[in-house]
């Protein structure tokens, strides 16, 4: 199961995620929901990165499938929308029957 953990601020801005483990949807190389989740992610750093101007860290361990990333509590609202995004993106795809036993959203606040 993949774990995605969103890190918010007390005002409710997100600081960072952490994508952790493979799905176990179907065998690797076919797996629909880790290839979802891969996108959306991946999509989102390199918004941020291309679309922003905003500091950010990022770290990808494939061994171990995990993605960190986090991000100035100061970022622009164009980074938090993006950010946004993501949330929405897998929100939809966790609450979706044929995916929500496949993945869990998880919420910190810092």
């Amino acid at each position: 199961m993949t774990t995605i953990t969103f890190y918010r601020t007390k005002n409710g801005l997100i600081s960072g995620f952490d994508v952790d483990d493979h799905a176990g949807y179907a065998e690797e190389g076919s797996d629909i929901v880790c290839a979802a989740i891969s996108a959306l992610t991946i999509n989102t750093v390199n918004s941020i990165e291309a679309f922003t101007e905003d500091d950010f860290e990022g770290e990808a361990d494939d061994d171990n499938a995990r993605i960190t990333f986090r991000i100035n509590l100061d970022h622009s609202e164009a980074a938090e929308l993006l950010l946004q995004s993501f949330l929405l993106g897998v929100t939809n795809m966790a609450s979706d029957e044929a995916y929500a036993d496949y993945m869990k959203l998880e919420f910190q606040e810092v």
